[in-house]
């Protein structure tokens, strides 16, 4: 990690990184009713929730996915109201940002429930060294 960061800013990124793992435990452990998340779903959706929009080229090259496969992720988070495609340029037709709708970052959001509390209570509470690597275990495993 290098540089350090205020326990604000760390229980920033605590409960971005908890976030994410409370989602994945959410939907590794879901029914299989069709209606939960693919990890890869969960993944893209939470780099635009956090991230903000970007590029299809940009999510096909931060997941190794093929532009095919992406093609059809995306349609299926549209088809669900979590994601919004939108030319870049008027004029070109290959360049598509793509970016969380507010009902995706409201269910992300309305995720992470009690975990603020909890993140500072981390960030406030254990040594840096040990935030550190609470951090790179969370980065590691979500």
């Amino acid at each position: 990690m290098g540089q350090s960061v205020g326990s604000g800013g760390r229980a920033r990124e605590l409960r971005r990184l908890m976030q994410l793992l409370a989602l994945r435990v959410r939907v590794e452990v879901s029914e299989p009713d069709g209606a939960a998340l693919s990890a890869r779903e969960l993944s893209v959706l939470a780099r635009l929730v956090l991230g903000g929009p970007t590029g299809v080229k940009t999510l096909v090259a931060e997941t190794s996915m093929p532009a095919s496969s992406m093609s059809s992720l995306l349609d299926r988070l549209e088809s669900r109201g979590l994601v919004q495609r939108q030319r870049s340029a008027p004029d070109d037709r290959r360049l598509v940002v793509v970016g969380a709708t507010p009902a995706a970052t409201a269910a992300f959001d309305g995720l992470a429930g009690g975990l603020d509390p909890l993140a500072r209570w981390l960030a406030e509470s254990l040594p840096e060294r040990d935030q550190e690597e609470l951090v790179e275990l969370l980065r590691r495993h979500t």
